[in-house]
């Protein structure tokens, strides 16, 4: 049984699967590498004031401001399943902490 092999419902995807169902998109990242921007400053305070979520500058705060952005101009159909994959970065925020006030 496939439930004994993967426990919790964790299933093997095969590669081209998660190719299909993934995009990139490189125009959120136009500032340079740890540069944090108003974009990520609005974005990282949206999610901490809405949800109690705290992101990182570096990696998760621009891609949600990237979510968010396709979400306000309607790239993202209504209704479309999203995943946002909170990736961590917790100690970065120390080190952002003057430019997140």
């Amino acid at each position: 049984m496939l439930e004994n092999r993967y426990p919790l419902g964790f299933l093997p995807t095969p590669l081209h699967l998660l190719k299909n169902m993934s995009r990139i998109f490189p125009d959120y990242n136009k500032a340079d590498y740890g540069v944090l921007t108003e974009n990520e400053r609005t974005a990282i305070r949206f999610l901490a004031e809405k949800e109690g979520i705290l992101l990182d500058p570096v990696y998760t705060g621009r891609a949600f401001y990237g979510l968010l952005d396709m979400l306000k101009n309607k790239k993202i159909k209504p209704g479309s399943n999203v995943l946002f994959w909170h990736t961590g970065g917790l100690p970065a925020l120390f080190s952002y902490a003057g430019g997140l006030k």
